[in-house]
């Protein structure tokens, strides 16, 4: 599917654990975002005709895909303190992303001659991030963040999104 930007929102909850100065910490969000697009994509293929063995085409169809996920991730985090009012972190965490959707999630306007696009759908997974921020007088923050997840599925085909996050983050 074709590359976006997109707006999240979200709320992080995150508990440090009483030892070595507070550096570890444990932590969860939940994140709302959504995501619309429509394009053209190739497929390609191999023929196996006896007039031309091994001849590679591209079939292309287009696509439609409409979308929000409910974000879960629940990792570690890593603090390294710079000063009293200034520290980085560090973190990873594995999310459970659901997909907050009706059953028209993504329609394709072409069916390839083995159908393979037939019973495409759009379902919850899972997968990782990882981050690396900055925190200001622990009120105060900016992240960013690379997620992978793993949400489409045809027949034995799968797909996944990834992202790059830019996230400001202020402390309650």
């Amino acid at each position: 599917m074709n590359s976006k930007n997109s707006f999240k929102i979200g709320l992080d909850t995150e508990y440090r654990f009483p030892f070595n100065r507070n550096k570890w910490g444990v932590y969860s969000e939940l994140n709302y975002s959504s995501y619309k697009s429509e394009g053209t994509y190739m497929l390609k293929s191999t023929s196996s005709a006896p007039s031309n063995p091994g001849s590679s085409g591209r079939e292309h169809f287009s696509f439609t895909s409409s979308f929000s996920i409910l974000e879960i991730p629940i990792g570690f985090r890593y603090y390294s303190f710079i000063d009293s009012k200034n520290s980085l972190f560090y973190n990873a965490a594995y999310s459970y992303n659901v997909l907050l959707s009706n059953k028209d999630d993504i329609i394709f306007d072409t069916v390839l001659n083995d159908k393979i696009l037939e019973n495409s759908e759009l379902q919850s997974g899972g997968g990782l991030n990882f981050g690396i921020g900055y925190k200001y007088i622990s009120r105060f923050g900016i992240e960013i963040r690379y997620s992978r997840i793993n949400v489409l599925k045809i027949k034995t085909l799968s797909g996944s999104s990834k992202s790059i996050s830019l996230l400001f983050k202020y402390k309650l």
